[in-house]
């Protein structure tokens, strides 16, 4: 399975499950550095607003997204996601 798929079935599943995860625990999953985490998950929209911020100063939000961009569940999720939980969460798929 290459990258973009794992992204998106990634993504799949925290859209399903209402559910945060990092950059950083993305990256882990991928095996690639955080900063490069975004450009897997393409333009700024609701759908892959899921992945955010590890900094609690930030409230963890994802990064450069408009509010227009961010799912409306997303405020009232409380649940996030570090590389460990994501990558059980998802280990019968990849």
């Amino acid at each position: 399975m290459t990258n973009e798929q794992k992204v998106q079935l990634i993504l799949h599943f925290l859209n399903m499950k209402k559910t945060r995860a990092t950059y950083k625990a993305l990256a882990e999953v991928l095996s690639i550095p955080a900063v490069a985490v975004s450009q897997y998950l393409g333009q700024p929209r609701p759908f892959a607003s899921w992945v955010v911020s590890s900094d609690p100063k930030k409230n963890h939000m994802p990064s450069g997204y408009e509010s227009n961009c961010i799912a409306p569940e997303l405020i009232h999720s409380e649940v996030l996601l570090d590389g460990e939980a994501l990558l059980a969460l998802i280990s019968d798929e990849i």
